[in-house]
């Protein structure tokens, strides 16, 4: 029998379907990302938004450690392509080249979280907009062994205009600026 581990858990979690858990503020949609040949790249689409919201965090969790360097690297980037699929607004990114502000190293079972874009409009989503996650490898990088991606989409609540009085909001709540 095979002890349980955070490995384990993490092997058959990458190796499901995708899946979804809702809360009281949002989804978060748990989505395997397929292993990728040596230099191979990976595209996942991977959820589309079922209400109006904001991408509250997104992270990827590899089954394998990866150290990189200036030339040999990996760029993960979680993208809205709107309703249609025809968009490419990139909502939020993770590289591990040397020398980037926001390099991150990838340790096995680990997740690494995705800078969320520093426009406040490119996290937001609305019902029905499709996301999807992009892996580039640059340089002779080694064969991927594959992950999982988290991504928490929060509900986002827009005042009825009844309630747009003096001293009172309009407008959307619970998106930071």
């Amino acid at each position: 029998m095979t002890a349980v581990n955070a490995q384990n858990i993490l092997e058959r979690v990458a190796s499901e379907a995708a899946s979804t858990l809702q809360t009281p503020l949002g989804t978060i949609f748990t989505i395997p990302v397929p292993a990728a040949a040596e230099e191979g790249d990976a595209t996942v689409e991977c959820c589309i938004a079922p209400f109006a919201g904001s991408v509250a965090s997104a992270s990827y969790t590899s089954l394998a450690a990866y150290a990189e360097s200036a030339t040999l690297y990996q760029t993960h980037t979680l993208e809205n392509l709107g309703p249609k699929g025809e968009g490419s607004t990139a909502v939020a990114t993770l590289s591990t080249k040397e020398g980037v502000a926001k390099k991150e190293k990838l340790v096995a079972g680990t997740p690494a979280a995705l800078a969320l874009s520093g426009t406040p409009a490119n996290v937001l989503v609305a019902a029905g907009d499709v996301l999807r996650f992009k892996k580039i490898h640059t340089g002779k990088s080694a064969a991927d062994t594959g992950g999982v991606l988290t991504v928490l989409i929060h509900r986002v609540v827009t005042t009825p205009a009844a309630n747009t009085g003096e001293g009172q909001a309009a407008g959307l709540v619970g998106v930071g600026a």
